[in-house]
Formats: structure tokens, sequence, C-alpha cells
């Protein structure tokens, strides 16, 4: 007999746009200044258009391990599951991928210029010069040129500006836990495609609002359902259909991450049958990033 799941448990997200937070200074007291190419003239239209930040941008070589997302963009990404970010010496992806590859919680990255002033804008200095600052932001949740719209401020009468925007995601979300202690096989990864398996195989779909992937959440839906299925076996005698597998993926709408949803199978899918990468309804475009397969130790041996 088969148990039907079939209900979200959806919670708030907060978003977070990171924000220079260096130690308050008074008016006019020097601010830390940026390695990146100075700008001349010296105003924010100039910053914007300049050749030389777009070159850089565009020329970047993407880092083993990581998918570009968006390339030259002038604003920097505001989206859930801020982890930290760091001034650069240089425009380098590579080395900014090397910090995110050091965090657990990081599932991707922003680098971008910045137009920063060298004083601390205030009455007696409005407009200071600028210094451009290289920027490396770690993200937990979807890099993507939607949530790229963080263009700047003004501090006083200084423009704040973002230039060479480049956005990049782990082709391995670092949210495919281990699950051995859970009674599952390693995972197994899908990439942008969720599995599309046979209607009778399926058992029902769970989704939470999450910032990151977390392949555990689905782990405990699976575990949950055979629980409840142990605990209420069929009256007619019949072995109980369990859950087998599961298949853990973000869904985007519009390129902004909509859930995590964790689909329910009873029994093992392989990638070949990963071929679901989402579909435009209604005018928006949905689709599919970050899936994983994780075979119940229910279903036999681990291969």
């Amino acid at each position: 007999m088969r148990y039907t799941l079939a209900f979200a448990a959806l919670a708030a997200v907060a978003v977070a746009t990171p924000t220079r937070q260096p130690a308050k200074r008074d008016a006019c007291d020097l601010e830390p200044l940026g390695s990146g190419p100075p700008i001349t003239p010296d105003d924010d239209t100039t910053f914007l258009d300049s050749p030389t930040l777009a070159s850089l941008a565009l020329n970047a070589p993407v880092p083993s391990g990581y998918a570009q997302t968006f390339s030259n963009l002038q604003g920097s990404v505001s989206s859930t599951n801020y982890v930290t970010y760091t001034t650069m010496d240089v425009y380098d992806p590579s080395a900014c991928a090397a910090k995110c590859d050091a965090d657990f919680g990081c599932n991707g990255f922003n680098l971008f210029f910045e137009r920063d002033p060298v004083l601390a804008p205030g009455d007696a200095c409005p407009n200071p010069s600028s210094t451009t600052t290289i920027k490396c932001v770690l993200w937990g949740g979807p890099v993507v040129a939607a949530n790229a719209v963080n263009t700047g401020e003004h501090r006083v009468q200084f423009h704040v500006v973002i230039a060479g925007s480049n956005g990049y995601r782990a082709k391995k979300n670092y949210g495919a836990k281990d699950l051995t202690a859970l009674g599952y096989c390693p995972a197994k990864y899908f990439g942008d495609g969720a599995i599309a398996a046979p209607p009778s195989s399926y058992l029902g779909i769970r989704t939470f609002a999450v910032g990151a992937l977390d392949t555990e959440l689905c782990a405990m839906a699976c575990n949950e359902y055979n629980d409840y299925l142990f605990q209420h076996p069929p009256t007619d005698g019949s072995a109980p259909v369990t859950c087998a597998f599961f298949n853990a993926y973000l869904q985007l709408q519009n390129s902004a991450l909509q859930y995590q949803a964790c689909t329910l199978y009873d029994q093992p899918w392989p990638a070949s049958l990963a071929t679901n990468y989402g579909t435009p309804r209604s005018g928006d475009n949905y689709t599919i990033t970050s899936s994983y397969g994780y075979t119940h130790q229910i279903a036999g041996q681990c291969t």
C-alpha cells in the first residue's frame, strides 16, 4: 500500500545585502584604499562606463569547479544566505573561489569593483575623491543575475556604484551532506536536472523555504514517510511501499530561488533520468539547479 505525501513546510527566508561596515569614522576621516585601477575623470558615470573595468570582468577566467552565472553587470548580489566578504588585491575569480571552497556554507560568489570614497563623506568633504575597491562576496544562496540588484548608495554627495560584477556558482553544492548516519548511500550529483521517473514510482514531494540546499531536510522527510508507514501498516496485510530514494534540488523562478524540493520515490533512479530541467509557465521561467539523488539503504547495498 502506498501513502502519498504532498505538502509544503515553508518558512520565512531572510534576504541580506552585504554593505561596507568599517569601524565607525568621523566625517573626513581616512577610509581604506582599494587596490583596483584608478578611474579618471573621477565621477560615477565614468566609473560605470570604464572599459578597463569591463575588460577585466569580461576576460576573467572561470575557476575550476564553478559555472559563471553572469558577467560585467553594474549591480552586486542581494540574496539569501550571505556568508562573508573580503577585499582583494587583484580581480581574480580563482582567488575568490579558493575562499568559497574553504567555507562549508559557500555555494557561490560575486566578484566586483566598487567606487568608494577615500574620506568618510561629511559636511566638510561631501564628495571626496574615489578609490576602486575589489570585493569578493561569498553566498550560500543563488548567485544569479536576477539577484544582482544592489547598485550602490549615496553617502552625502558621494555616489557609491558597482561595475564589472561577475557571478559564479559551485557546480557541486556543498549542501549535499553525508547522510550515512541517517541510513543513506553517498549522494549522486544530477546537475541542473531533476528526476523524471515513471509516475508509478512517485510517492510525493515536500518543499522548504531555504537559503541554500540542505539535503538532510529531504532525508528526514523520507524517513518520516517510512516511520508513518511502519506505525500504520496496511490493513490488508500487504507490504508497505517505502521511500527508497529521494531527489533534492533547488527550484528557481526567473533565476531567483523559489524553494528546495524533496521528491520521494519507491526505488532508486539513475542520473540518466535527471531530464526535468524546468519549464516556462504563465510568463515565468522555472528552472532546476543543485540536484542530488540519495538511495536509502533500505533499498539494498550502496553502489
